[in-house]
């Protein structure tokens, strides 16, 4: 039983309209590792519009699905409810999770499903298991999940399992497969999927950033006590060494401090006023837990934005209100990595989001060697021991954004690439 909150953040692809700057870090499973893990798999249309679902940890987006067929598991009743973090269209005070796209009426989705009870389903491994259907090139129905703004710890095992699916070849797979008989993964696309989010955030589409250190006021963030199970490696201080690499970057203003730990934090609504790291995801916000053998979901985290606006630099940004980070359960075998060196580069990587930048390549577009292969918020984890670190590129968007009163990063020759928020 999960009994512990942690709160993350993760980068933003593009300047969008997202409430908040969050994303989803991620092992991506193979397809048979998913099914093994989930309940069972539905395919059904989304329809109606979303109501609140009960808060957990992060506040939930329930999605009204009608189920055409369930081609692995057992489902009671033919209309479920599909539920996901995430806040209502009207909210004055909203968060957005890169990596966890928003659902739509009329969209048709193939879900790998965690039942809660007869007439409430997760997506497995959160969004890892929700796929979206569309026409592809060759005019044949796809499936193909939408993970913009994810952040995957292995560059060419994510972009390999992130291709779209022929819609009947893969059903005929996951039904063959869940019913024992050995069937050949022959249902992956030529081409790869497009990952385009739905519209969201507030409906301005505007940024989000924090004015406070413009007038040199700090934004504290805490840890929950616990700690994180079976670290080898002082989680605490990795916390604070994350937040020191991007506050004592010289070039800008961003003042970021280590306020110690608190006891918990349950309100991860973006209004009791605590940023913090939960970890072990103790409202359970990610469905299952992590699998050091097969992956799954590491990490989701952001920063809730209110409806009030304010204007840097010529540009109009929603004002944030409260970061988070939650790490997944069962996933130390993965930040202990390089001596918890790998959980100071997620951590760093994940306040970069909270504080408002995308990442400085997306899919496909990492050159290796470049300034933005090199940037700490590229859209993969680099694991190589070299712990909270920014680059160039991190560098020069931090300058940018919170530049310095003397002009910051103005006349630079530095390269940004990352978006914003």
């Amino acid at each position: 039983m999960k009994t512990t909150i942690l709160k993350k953040s993760l980068w933003l692809a593009a300047l969008v309209a997202s409430s908040s700057a969050s994303a989803m870090t991620y092992v991506m499973p193979d397809d048979k590792a998913l099914l093994q893990q989930a309940d069972g798999v539905l395919v059904g249309t989304v329809v109606g519009a979303p109501v609140a679902g009960a808060k957990r940890g992060l506040p939930q987006i329930r999605h009204r699905v009608v189920v055409e067929r369930v081609i692995a598991g057992r489902l009671a009743r033919s209309e479920v409810m599909l539920e996901l973090p995430g806040t209502l269209p009207d909210a004055k005070v909203k968060a957005f999770i890169p990596g966890v796209p928003e659902v739509q009426a009329g969209q048709r989705v193939l879900v790998f499903f965690d039942q809660q009870d007869s007439s409430l389903v997760v997506p497995a491994q959160l969004s890892l298991g929700l796929f979206f259907e569309s026409r592809g090139a060759d005019g044949q129905m796809a499936y193909a999940r939408k993970l913009e703004g994810g952040h995957a710890l292995n560059k060419e095992q994510a972009e390999s399992r992130s291709r779209g699916r022929h819609a009947a070849k893969f059903e005929r797979w996951i039904r063959r497969t869940a019913a024992g008989a050995a069937s050949t993964a022959d249902y992956f696309t030529a081409e790869p999927a497009k990952y385009t989010l739905s519209p969201s955030g507030f409906a301005d589409k505007l940024p989000t950033r924090w004015f406070q250190f413009d007038t040199n006021q700090s934004i504290s963030l805490r840890a929950v006590a616990g700690g994180m199970s079976g670290a080898t490696f002082d989680e605490f201080a990795a916390v604070s060494s994350a937040l020191s690499a991007w506050t004592n970057d010289p070039g800008s203003r961003i003042l970021l401090t280590y306020g110690g730990t608190v006891a918990s934090d349950s309100g991860n609504d973006g209004t009791d006023g605590t940023n913090a790291v939960v970890w072990d995801d103790p409202g359970n916000d990610i469905s299952g837990s992590y699998n050091c053998a097969s992956g799954g979901v590491l990490a989701i985290g952001g920063s809730f934005a209110s409806s009030s606006t304010g204007v840097h630099g010529g540009q109009t940004y929603h004002r944030n209100v409260e970061a988070f980070v939650i790490t997944q359960d069962n996933a130390s075998c993965i930040y202990n990595g390089h001596g918890g060196a790998d959980a100071r580069e997620v951590l760093a990587h994940e306040i970069g989001h909270t504080i408002g930048f995308g990442h400085s390549c997306e899919s496909g577009s990492c050159v290796n060697g470049s300034v933005a292969d090199a940037a700490l918020m590229r859209s993969y984890v680099h694991r190589d021991g070299r712990g909270a670190l920014l680059g160039i590129d991190d560098q020069a968007g931090a300058a940018m954004l919170y530049p310095e009163v003397s002009g910051g990063g103005g006349g630079t020759s530095r390269i940004f690439t990352s978006g914003f928020q």
